[in-house]
């Protein structure tokens, strides 16, 4: 019985018999209201005092509209008071459009009507009839609030569709609850069986959701950790540290990933066994959508500790192995060492008897043996008899003399030197067959012998060596020369900086002597700043084997340096050479001259503004005099219609008119007067505007995202000359159909790009151009502008501005002025 109280049809019923009680209410409401209306058919008196009791606003009028009576509910709604509303004309208390003139009109044709209207929030309803009292035909007028009635009424449909929605809404509950409740008890079963399937399998079997949380076990894997069914398996699992070591720890990734993993776990049970399982987790996906993980372990420890067993054995036997081994290899060491040391004498033997031959005949050296007593040649090697140009048999007794320049006190001096020495290494100048002398160097030793004393001697030809040893020496005076002949600084240096040789400037400005300065340090001689520009100098033209130039300030002077470097036969660079100058002198001349050129363009741009101003205040507006003067005498003669030819005096207004208008072109041209009132983004707006009044039939697009305030007022005068430089000649030379003007910010540097779609140009035919570009390069330069032109044949042309953007600090410096 509690469960029908507690289902959804009785929810229904009581609803209904709710909406039955306020179904009876809004009846009950509807028969009061009747009743009041019911009320306008009796005599005055007897509606006098029924008026007075009704909440709703009644009055009785005749038939030209003058109020009789009415109760205080009407006399409140004009603004009357009951003893004096009496006798007033509804004409003037409602207008001819008022819903409550119109219920009195139609009472008055004699149709009675009731008409509703909205009155801010709330909803009411006029009523009017006709009657008559006593044989005078009146009208009852009446107005009644019946905005409870209206929301009463929509009250009870919108209940009514409530409580269908949620009849529905609860059949369609009900089906659902019933099918869950089928599902689940599926569900129950089939865990029932999936349960008695795990417990039927020897293996350890477990399964968990994917925080790690145990959602059951089987028989095996309860029996092996000693779980009761009575407690729950959260509980256990916390109490066992073993249990959690099959996958807890793994469930998060193995349900998030899908992934199957192997793993091994070691376990130790009640007695202090360990026992070894090869487990096994995969994801499992239930019917429900759920994914858990089923985790399967085997038990392995027969298997682990036969393989243990066998690893130890394996141990031992490799460590026997080792043992002999090194005992075998002791002894084979041992054997080894006795023969080579009868081998080595041997070898020593044969070697003392084949060395001398072997050096002597078979090298490429020129090789002579002398005798320390007579100095004659005993014996020559045939590099020596190719050399000097003899037959063996000249060569063998041939004194040494006849060999060498030298004398035979310098011969036997050298002796004595190499006695105490144990050898020599000298110089000199040997004499060949054919007379010709040649430069050797001679490294010689003593051989002792048991039958006689015999100097060993390796002779080498330097002649070369020498030859270009003095052409060395010939070209350094010549670069010395060369260098002391410039008047600015040169070096040359080595990959660390050391001086290597440098001229007499560049010794004056270190302040030292050639020969003080040479394997100094450069770095050592100069200014930490001229140090720091330097090295990053060197270290660049290292790094790239590039020459490289730049200039930098050091102190009060200015250095424009060249760095090249100096390759060695390997293509690598093996030092350095470095040229300065000092362009003081130069940079104040260029300064002063750029500062000359602002003050000209400076004075250029004063004096056009100053032109432009004399010719708009006195030139254009005494032609403006003229003309007014003329049309004013015109129009004298056309109203006196005196018989004059006009037609000259039109044609002269119309020159004065053309010559105005060209006079004011021409003060735009020379200072536009928007530059200095508006600014450059208005006058770069206005120079648009004039190109298409001028050419209609060339489009012409123009981007401005630039904040003029990061600019000052020279920078914007040249930016705009620049542009109306690049239109004009874009407009004589290009034919193009379209132009395009963009002013950006483009990181330090404001951007002016004026491009078209035109001719284009070969830009190595720029050579001895006009000198609309040489104005706009030089403008630049002088406010540190830099001029890109770039162009194709049959593409177009494009030419682009760039000038630096003022820093925070000169912008605050400037607002401070």
């Amino acid at each position: 019985m509690s469960d029908l109280r507690n289902s959804p049809s009785h929810d229904l019923v009581q609803e209904l018999e709710r909406l039955k009680q306020e179904n009876a209410r809004l009846r009950g409401r509807n028969d009061e209201l009747a009743g009041t209306l019911a009320c306008f058919s009796q005599p005055i008196p007897v509606v006098r005092s029924i008026a007075n009791n009704v909440k709703d606003a009644i009055m009785v009028l005749d038939e030209e509209g003058r109020i009789i009576t009415g109760n205080p509910l009407a006399a409140f709604m004009f603004g009357e008071v009951q003893d004096t509303f009496g006798g007033q004309v509804i004409h003037d208390l409602l207008g001819a459009a008022d819903a409550g003139m119109q219920a009195f009109t139609a009472a008055v044709e004699g149709n009675g009507c009731v008409i509703t209207e909205q009155q801010g929030l709330g909803l009411k309803e006029w009523r009017s009839a006709p009657l008559v009292i006593d044989g005078k035909r009146l009208i009852l007028l009446g107005q009644l609030d019946v905005a409870d009635r209206f929301s009463l009424r929509q009250g009870n449909l919108q209940l009514q569709a409530l409580l269908e929605e949620r009849g529905v809404s609860r059949s369609i509950a009900l089906r659902q609850i019933l099918e869950r409740q089928r599902a689940e008890e599926m569900f129950r079963r089939e865990q029932g069986v999936f349960q008695l399937i795990l417990d039927t399998d020897p293996s350890y079997i477990s399964v968990y959701d994917a925080e790690g949380q145990p959602r059951l076990v089987n028989r095996a894997f309860s029996h092996l950790f000693g779980f009761r069914e009575e407690l729950p398996l959260a509980e256990q699992f916390r109490q066992s540290a073993a249990a959690r070591q099959f996958a807890c720890d793994r469930t998060e990734r193995v349900c998030r990933t899908g992934t199957t993993e192997y793993y091994e776990c070691e376990v130790e049970d009640d007695m202090g066994t360990f026992r070894w399982y090869d487990a096994v987790i995969t994801p499992l996906e239930t019917p429900s959508g759920e994914t858990l993980a089923l985790s399967i372990a085997t038990d392995v420890t027969e298997r682990k500790v036969s393989q243990l067993a066998l690893e130890q054995a394996h141990s031992e036997l490799e460590e026997r192995v080792k043992e002999r081994t090194a005992a075998l290899a002791e002894l084979n060491e041992r054997l080894v060492h006795e023969a080579m040391e009868r081998l080595e004498a041997q070898r020593r033997i044969e070697e003392s008897e084949a060395r001398f031959k072997s050096l002597f005949f078979t090298n490429q050296a020129i090789k002579l043996l002398v005798d320390r007593e007579s100095l004659v040649i005993r014996e020559a090697n045939n590099a020596a008899l190719q050399f000097y140009g003899y037959t063996r048999e000249e060569m063998i007794g041939l004194p040494v003399t006849a060999l060498t320049m030298s004398t035979e006190e310098l011969i036997r001096e050298r002796q004595g030197g190499m006695s105490r020495e144990g050898s020599a290494h000298f110089e000199a100048r040997h004499r060949l067959k054919n007379g010709r002398f040649v430069d050797v160097e001679v490294y010689s030793g003593s051989i002792e012998g048991e039958m006689f004393k015999t100097i060993f001697a390796i002779v080498h030809d330097i002649s070369e060596r020498k030859k270009a040893e003095r052409l060395v020496i010939e070209q350094r005076n010549h670069l010395t020369a060369l260098m002391n002949a410039l008047a600015d600084s040169a070096m040359l240096l080595d990959v660390e900086g050391t001086i290597i040789t440098l001229n007499t400037a560049a010794a004056t400005v270190l302040g030292g002597t050639e020969e003080e300065l040479a394997g100094v340090s450069l770095f050592d001689k100069v200014l930490p700043v001229s140090e720091k520009h330097m090295r990053a100098i060197m270290e660049k033209v290292r790094e790239t084997g590039q020459p490289l130039r730049q200039e930098y300030a050091s102190g009060d002077s200015v250095w424009d340096v060249t760095c090249n470097p100096v390759l060695d036969i390997m293509g690598n660079v093996g030092g350095l050479a470095l040229y300065g100058k000092d362009v003081s002198a130069r940079k104040k001349a260029e300064e002063r001259m750029r500062w000359l050129s602002a003050r000209v363009l400076s004075a250029q741009e004063e004096e056009r503004k100053r032109i432009g101003r004399e010719l708009h205040d006195s030139t254009a507006q005494m032609l403006s005099g003229i003309k007014f003067m003329m049309e004013a005498d015109l129009s004298i003669m056309e109203r006196a219609k005196l018989p004059h030819d006009t037609r000259a005096i039109r044609k002269v207004v119309s020159l004065l008119q053309g010559a105005i208008i060209e006079l004011r072109r021409i003060i735009m041209d020379l200072r536009p007067t928007v530059l200095d009132d508006l600014g450059l983004l208005s006058a770069l707006r206005w120079l648009q505007d004039e190109f298409c009044t001028m050419h209609s039939g060339t489009g012409f697009r123009l981007l401005l995202e630039m904040d003029e305030d990061l600019l000052s007022e020279v920078q914007k005068s040249v930016l705009f000359r620049v542009a109306q430089e690049a239109i004009a000649n874009a407009v004589r030379h290009s034919r193009a159909d379209a132009l395009s003007l963009s002013l950006v910010r483009e990181g330090d540097y404001c951007s002016l790009v004026v491009s078209d779609n035109g001719v284009g140009f070969d830009p190595r035919e720029l050579v001895g151009a006009g000198i609309g570009l040489d104005s706009m390069r030089e403008r630049l330069e002088l406010v540190e502008g830099q001029l890109h032109i770039s162009s194709e044949k049959g593409i177009g042309t494009q030419v682009k501005a760039l000038v630096p953007i003022r820093k925070h600090d000169e912008m605050r410096d400037q607002n401070r002025e």
